[in-house]
């Protein structure tokens, strides 16, 4: 039996799961080469040239969301975000850490008023960075939510246009 067979045979919906999950694993590996190099960057810089920010660990975790954006991004405009399988759990678990990002962004906006919330002997202070980070967190929770939406109001369309 060959490979042409058992796609023949297999039914449309795996084939174009494992097309999503060949595109996401491509993208993951690009967006975590972009947060290697970055990160490696940015803790170069900040030990041998200017601490920019009072954490290292802050500003790796602002590049992890940064990366996180352009790994959704991605895979939005390819189609391949939302997967075939298991969108209730995808669903669930954004919906969660989009909570947990807003409740995070509360309680250090709430911090804002503080003498010292951007800048901390003249550096970035903590507070802020992950401020940032959370709000990033946010953006890519509700970015998300849309894109599944959008995947779903899509597929209910094509499953009306065949009937």
């Amino acid at each position: 039996m060959s490979f042409n067979d058992n796609i023949s045979n297999a039914p449309e919906r795996t084939i174009f799961d494992e097309r999503q999950n060949a595109f996401r694993l491509r993208y993951g590996v690009e967006a975590l080469l972009i947060f290697a190099i970055a990160a490696v960057i940015c803790c170069v810089s900040m030990d041998f040239f200017y601490k920019w920010a009072e954490s290292t660990s802050c500003v790796v975790g602002l590049i992890g969301c940064l990366s996180l954006i352009w790994f959704l991004v991605r895979c939005a405009v390819k189609g391949c975000m939302a997967a075939v399988a298991g969108k209730k759990a995808q669903k669930t678990s954004i919906i969660l850490t989009t909570a947990g990002a807003v409740l995070q962004s509360i309680r250090f906006a709430s911090q804002m008023g503080s003498e010292d919330f951007f800048l901390k002997d003249g550096m970035l202070s903590n507070d802020f960075l992950f401020l940032v980070c959370f709000i990033l967190l946010l953006v890519c929770g509700i970015f998300s939510l849309c894109v599944i939406k959008h995947e779903n109001k899509r597929e209910k369309d094509n499953l009306d246009d065949e009937q």
